[in-house]
């Protein structure tokens, strides 16, 4: 039976920029924190999309996700213990 190692990532809010002509504000999330651990210099590190990317291309899967914390996102990765 496969065992699991899990990743939680908290996402936090840093910004939100105009788009367009009817300048709708499109908010945008970093990854903050990793396993409660705060990330250095994540104000400018990988956005909510790129770090799903990065996280897939490792190995890991999304698999739910948790109560948000600092007013952002919390996600839930596993992937197969080695």
């Amino acid at each position: 039976m496969a065992k699991w190692e899990y990743l939680v990532v908290e996402f936090s809010q840093v910004e939100k920029k105009g788009m367009g002509t009817q300048d709708k504000a499109e908010e945008i999330y970093r990854a903050h924190y990793e396993n409660g651990v705060i990330l250095e210099n994540w104000e400018q590190g990988p956005t909510f999309r790129r770090y799903l990317k990065d996280a897939g291309e490792n190995g890991w899967e999304f698999a739910g996700n948790g109560p948000p914390k600092h007013g952002g996102v919390t996600c839930v990765f596993k992937r197969v213990k080695e």
